[in-house]
């Protein structure tokens, strides 16, 4: 499907999680989004030995989720922009890993951002998803949390068109 994407023009976004079983090829993905364990399986090490993720892969970029440690973004570029999660009360990381897939595709998607914009909106929203029980049900805590805090660079409607995609 991936080169069939390409080969229609579009880019292809994987979300690697669960990392399970043989490694996926990645000839035809842009952009990975992985957690710490999922970028060591896709190197055959650990992710901190490899300066940059995205050359290593052989893709435009990675994203890697450090759960309360925030997010790693590395580009084939070399550039890495490191996002630090908000402090939260976490009760429950259900739901977190989608939560943080979807708004950084959703700004990216809607071309309204680049990807490190993505980045940081994604890593607060899924801070803010584990502060509530549960996966989608967390959701709507976690837009009203976000909608309250008026988090940088997100407007109203960003955060609706989030809140949609999501349900």
């Amino acid at each position: 499907m991936a080169e069939l994407a390409r080969q229609a023009g579009c880019r292809v976004a994987l979300n690697a999680s669960p990392l399970s079983g043989s490694i996926p090829d990645l000839d035809y993905v842009d952009l990975v989004m992985v957690n710490e364990g999922e970028a060591g399986q896709l190197l055959g090490k650990a992710w901190h030995e490899e300066p940059n993720l995205a050359t290593a892969l052989g893709v435009d970029a990675v994203v890697m989720t450090r759960g309360s440690h925030g997010a790693i973004l590395d580009t084939a570029e070399g550039e890495r922009v490191t996002c630090a999660a908000p402090s939260v009360s976490a009760r429950d990381t259900t739901g977190c890993g989608d939560a943080f897939s979807g708004v950084l595709l959703t700004g990216l998607c809607a071309g309204t951002e680049n990807l490190a914009a993505s980045l940081r909106k994604a890593t607060h929203w899924a801070a803010y998803v584990a502060e509530f029980d549960g996966a989608a049900a967390s959701y709507q805590a976690a837009f009203d949390r976000a909608r309250k805090e008026q988090l940088p660079g997100i407007q109203t409607k960003e955060l609706e068109r989030v809140h949609n995609a999501t349900r």
